[in-house]
């Protein structure tokens, strides 16, 4: 709960966090995404059930965690 406060006030001053899933086991997303748009990058993510932003990786990360 605290951590949504905190994210509404941040807004207040234009400030937006973004968080995705990087790795699972030993699937890495090596990826720069520094100079992608957040928007294009919260749709990508909003895509993966693993909440992943590269399409590829979401896959395998989801594929090993069915496999367990």
């Amino acid at each position: 709960m605290g951590g949504a406060i905190a994210k509404q006030i941040l807004r207040n001053f234009g400030i937006r966090i973004f968080a995705f899933t990087k790795s699972i086991g030993n699937f890495i997303d090596e990826n720069d995404y520094s100079k992608i748009d957040l928007e294009k990058l919260l749709e990508l993510r909003e895509k993966s059930l693993v909440r992943a932003v590269n399409n590829e990786k979401s896959k395998l990360m989801k594929q090993l965690i069915e496999d367990v």
